[in-house]
C-alpha cells in the first residue's frame, strides 16, 4: 500500500526528459550517449482539490517529508512508484475549498 493515498482531482500530465549526454563536432555532427541506466523518469503535475481539511492533511504530509524524503505513491492505472515532492503551491478557490498544485518527481533508490 503507498505512502501517500490521494488522486489527483484532474489528470496528472507526465512529463519526460531522458538524461543524455551529447557530444557536438565543429561540422554539425553530434554523438549522443544515455546518461546512466535510468535514464527516464517520470515528473507528474497533479492538482488536489479538496476541503480544506483534506488539503491541510495532505500540506502537513508534505511539509512531513520536506522534499528530502521520497515516498510511495500509486498513479491511477499505473504500478506504485517512489516520488519526491520539491514544492507546492497552496489557494483556497471557495469557502471551505482549496487546490495543492505540485509536481512529484520518480526517483530511485
Amino acid at each position: 500500500m503507498s505512502d501517500f493515498n490521494f488522486q489527483p482531482s484532474y489528470e496528472a500530465v507526465i512529463d519526460n526528459t531522458p538524461r543524455v549526454k551529447t557530444v557536438s563536432f565543429g561540422d554539425g555532427y553530434e554523438q549522443r550517449v544515455a546518461d546512466g541506466i535510468n535514464i527516464t523518469k517520470d515528473m507528474w503535475s497533479v492538482v488536489f482539490q479538496r476541503p480544506v481539511a483534506e488539503i491541510d492533511v495532505i500540506e502537513s504530509f508534505f511539509k512531513a517529508k520536506s522534499g528530502v524524503d521520497s515516498f510511495t505513491w500509486t498513479p491511477s492505472g499505473r504500478s506504485e512508484i517512489k516520488v519526491l515532492c520539491r514544492n507546492w503551491s497552496r489557494r483556497i478557490i471557495a469557502p471551505n475549498v482549496g487546490v495543492i498544485s505540485t509536481k512529484f518527481e520518480q526517483v530511485f533508490e
